[in-house]
C-alpha cells in the first residue's frame, strides 16, 4: 500500500480534488491508529509532530511562553500540536485552521486526549474582512496569498475569512493572551483585522512567522508587507525580537533597511518574531532565556 501511494502521487498532484482524495488516503494509511506521542498526550497525524522533530525550538521558546499566559490563540493551527501542548498545560485554547483536512486532525487530536470542555475551534481563516477566500496549496504551506511557495493558481479551496476582531469578548481584556501565528504570509492582512486585540490595555504575547524573502510570490523578491506588518506594533508600544534562543531585539530601522535590501547581512533574522508590551518585555525576556521551560 506504502509503495502504492508514492507511486502515483505525481499523477494525482495534476489534480486539485484527485489530490485531495489521495493526501486524505496518505494520511489515513499512515495514522489510522492513535499514538502516544514523547509529549506525553496521544497523536493522529503527521508523524515529525508526535516523535519531536517538528520545529524543536520553537516549542521550547512556546512552551515557556505558555507559562506566562492564561488564554492560547493558534491562528494556522495546522493539526493542532501546538494545540495540544497548551491544552496539556490546562490553558483556555481558540484555534482557528481553514484547510478541511488539518482541520479534521485538530478536531481529532483534541477529542482522544479527552479536551473538549477547554477550547473552541474554528474551520476558517483570518483576514481584513469576513468573505470568502481561495486557499492555495495544502497541509503546512496553504496559503491565502497567489503564488506563495511556488503554489499552483488554479489549485484552490474556497474557505471562510473573517476577522480576528469578531472574537474579542469582555473577559479577554483582564487577561494575558498569547497568539501564535503561521498563516504562510497573510499577516498583514490579518492583523487588520485585529485592532481591537493589538490596543488591549493588556498588550498580548504574539509569536508570529514573517517570511523575509523566503517562499514570496515570483513578482516579490522581498515581502513587501514586512514595513507595515512590523509597524502595527511598534505603533502602539511594542518591542519586536527575533524568536529564538537568542531573542535579539528588531528595531524598525533594522526592518526598514531590510526592505530596501540595504541590511546588514551578519544580522540574520529569524523566521518567527515575537512581540511583546515594552513596559514589561525586559521581564518577559528574563523569564523566556531561563532554561527551563
Amino acid at each position: 500500500m506504502r509503495f502504492l501511494l508514492q507511486a502515483v502521487k505525481p499523477i494525482v498532484e495534476k489534480y486539485p480534488l484527485i489530490a485531495k482524495i489521495y493526501r486524505y488516503t496518505r494520511d489515513s494509511f499512515y495514522t489510522r491508529k492513535k499514538v502516544k506521542s514523547v509529549h506525553g498526550f496521544y497523536w493522529q497525524g503527521n508523524k515529525t509532530m508526535s516523535d519531536g522533530s517538528f520545529e524543536p525550538n520553537e516549542l521550547k521558546l512556546v512552551k515557556k511562553i505558555l507559562n506566562l499566559t492564561d488564554i492560547f490563540i493558534n491562528i494556522g493551527a495546522n493539526q493542532g500540536i501546538y494545540v495540544c501542548h497548551a491544552l496539556d498545560k490546562n490553558k483556555k485554547v481558540i484555534a482557528f485552521e481553514p484547510d478541511q483536512i488539518n482541520f479534521e486532525y485538530l478536531i481529532n487530536n483534541i477529542t482522544i486526549n479527552n479536551w473538549t470542555s477547554n477550547v473552541e475551534a474554528y474551520p476558517c481563516a483570518l483576514g481584513n474582512k469576513n468573505c470568502l477566500n481561495k486557499l492555495y496549496g495544502s497541509d503546512t504551506g496553504a496559503s491565502l496569498i497567489e503564488g506563495w511557495a511556488g503554489s499552483d493558481r488554479s489549485k484552490y479551496q474556497l474557505i471562510p475569512t473573517i476577522k480576528l476582531d469578531s472574537f474579542i469578548r469582555d473577559d479577554m481584556k483582564n487577561k494575558q493572551l498569547f497568539f501564535l501565528i503561521d498563516i504562510e504570509g497573510s499577516e498583514n492582512e490579518m492583523l487588520e483585522g485585529a485592532k481591537s486585540f493589538i490596543k488591549l490595555d493588556l498588550k498580548p504575547i504574539w509569536m508570529i512567522e514573517i517570511a523575509t524573502y523566503e517562499h514570496q510570490p515570483i513578482k516579490n523578491k522581498i515581502n513587501p508587507n514586512l514595513i507595515s506588518t512590523f509597524k502595527k506594533f511598534y505603533d502602539h508600544g511594542y518591542k519586536a525580537f527575533n524568536a529564538d534562543k537568542n531573542l535579539r531585539e528588531i528595531r524598525l530601522d533594522e526592518i526598514t533597511k531590510i526592505a530596501k535590501n540595504e541590511s546588514d547581512p551578519n544580522l540574520a533574522l529569524s523566521r518567527n518574531f515575537l512581540f511583546m508590551d515594552e513596559k514589561h518585555a525586559e521581564e518577559y525576556l528574563n523569564l523566556l532565556m531561563k532554561k527551563n521551560p
